[in-house]
């Protein structure tokens, strides 16, 4: 259940306006729909990450996550997590079961991202062996892309998020911790670029644009908890600021008319990773704001994960936003 030492709460029925449909869900942010302004955060707890990790290995392709979206609710044998997820479904409004899933998996995450390293990591294989799928599929991969070493870069990032779960354990624990966020940000920086001048190509593969959203998106989930862990919120203010101008430089160069004429012989796939694309920035913009909220509360950042991750009766917790915001 959840501490009274942070403000918390756990159902949106308490956020005044929800009944009467004047919420509307962005990313991690409810919005007032009439005022336009910030009511509530959204984060995702323990209970998410551990129904996403009994289902983990029942998991779709990391490129086309589609054939794993019934697998992780039939893997899911206990009752009140499925209920609970089924009642985090209705909160969020409009997901359709594909987000949910993907929710709970693709290590973007609502909020702060909870999973957990296992998940994480399974991520990471998964978006390698597609690496390497796509790369024995053509006889000759375009410079750019060798250029940008993906596989060597993946091993880099389960690196540095494997020593970011050990640091819990470890007296120098901080400098652990800086270390790590500090490598993030080049894999970060280095995914971005590749992305970049992919979607300057004439013809854009599908597969790989996939691969390098899908790092992007663990790469910023990972420095921001790093950061929080460290507590230097406005550190993770300005990255997290920082990385959002990044995402929707790309995200402006691919719109779906732009994808349908050149995604090679996959144009049906325009509409979903115009739609991912668009749900990663959305959520980018978010933490800004998630940030301040918690600056204004006086919360420490290592106590919001801590608590959320302790939490396993509710799939979702609400922060609400000062007053005074």
């Amino acid at each position: 259940m959840t501490s009274p030492l942070l403000p918390f709460q756990i159902a949106a029925e308490n956020i005044p306006g929800w009944a009467a449909g004047q919420l509307v869900r962005h990313g991690a942010i409810l919005k007032d729909v009439n005022t336009g302004r910030i009511v509530a955060h959204l984060q995702e707890t323990g209970l998410l990450n551990q129904a996403a990790s009994q289902g983990v290995n029942m998991l779709g392709n990391a490129a086309n996550p589609i054939g794993g979206v019934a697998s992780i609710f039939t893997a899911v044998q206990n009752e009140q997590i499925k209920s609970k997820l089924a009642n985090l479904e209705s909160l969020v409004g409009g997901m359709h079961t594909l987000q949910l899933a993907t929710l709970a998996t693709s290590v973007v995450g609502i909020g702060v991202t909870m999973a957990s390293t296992a998940i994480i990591l399974n991520r990471i294989k998964q978006l390698d062996e597609t690496v390497q799928r796509v790369e024995s599929k053509v006889d000759a991969m375009p410079a750019k892309w060798r250029e940008m070493r993906v596989h060597e870069t993946l091993v880099d990032l389960q690196t540095h998020l494997e020593r970011l779960d050990e640091s819990a354990h470890r007296r120098d624990r901080e400098q652990v911790l800086g270390n790590v966020e500090e490598k993030l940000d080049y894999s970060f920086n280095q995914f971005a670029d590749g992305a970049h001048r992919m979607v300057g190509n004439v013809i854009i593969d599908a597969d790989q644009l996939r691969i390098l959203m899908s790092a992007l998106s663990i790469c910023a989930g990972a420095q921001f908890k790093a950061l929080l862990y460290l507590d230097l919120k406005e550190a993770a203010q300005k990255r997290a600021t920082r990385q959002n101008r990044k995402i929707e430089q790309l995200t402006w160069l691919i719109p779906q008319d732009v994808l349908e004429t050149r995604l090679a012989d996959k144009t049906d796939q325009a509409q979903a990773i115009s739609s991912d694309a668009s749900e990663l920035r959305i959520r980018l913009a978010g933490r800004p704001q998630i940030l301040e909220s918690m600056i204004m509360s006086d919360i420490h950042g290592r106590d919001y994960i801590e608590q959320s991750e302790q939490e396993t009766d509710e799939p979702l917790l609400l922060l609400p936003v000062p007053q005074d915001a």
